[in-house]
């Protein structure tokens, strides 16, 4: 991932009881009501393409959803943020 995108990544917390949460206290992530990807397909959809350069035509249609949200996501423009554990 190029350092810029790094840099605008957010920081999140997740809770005691495994809740995503952003810093504001909303859900994120695979813990958001609307999510329909958990967080590791997300992983394993960044690190196809990144390592392999799977096309996105062909990631869209391994994890079942459209071109645009992969194409998204792999350019950390969804799902762009930092998990770490809550303090």
């Amino acid at each position: 991932m190029p350092e810029d995108r790094r840099s605008r990544r957010r920081n999140i917390v997740r809770d005691d009881l495994g809740v995503t949460r952003s810093p504001l206290g909303y859900r994120c992530g695979e813990s958001h009501p609307k999510a329909r990807m958990t967080d590791l397909q997300v992983d394993e959809m960044r690190r196809l393409r990144r390592e392999h350069g799977v096309p996105l035509k062909v990631l869209a249609v391994q994890f079942a959803v459209s071109y645009w949200t992969v194409a998204k996501i792999v350019r950390y423009e969804r799902r762009n943020v930092e998990i770490r554990l809550y303090e």
